[in-house]
């Protein structure tokens, strides 16, 4: 069970990522009105890090090593505003 959250830099999100679910997801919370504004699924493997860009508007997602590969599951940029993929 993992979960973390940061807030935003201007202050008016929150995001919580939640390994416990079924398929990880981020959830993107307004924090003045305490309503959810987004879910994002994310890869199976999950998320190891999520930050805000400086001004709120973007949430990159870090996915945790695979040894199978050598590899972390790539970052993935969002938008905050309609909770899709940017790149």
């Amino acid at each position: 069970l993992f979960y973390t959250g940061q807030e935003d830099g201007p202050g008016r999100m929150v995001v919580i990522a939640d390994q416990s679910a079924p398929k990880p997801e981020l959830a993107l919370w307004d924090s003045k009105t305490g309503r959810k504004r987004a879910t994002i699924q994310g890869p199976p493997m999950g998320f190891a890090a999520v930050a805000f860009s400086p001004d709120g508007t973007r949430l990159v997602s870090g996915g945790p090593a695979i040894p199978e590969i050598g590899e972390a599951v790539p970052p993935i940029v969002w938008d905050t505003a309609t909770g899709q993929e940017v790149c």
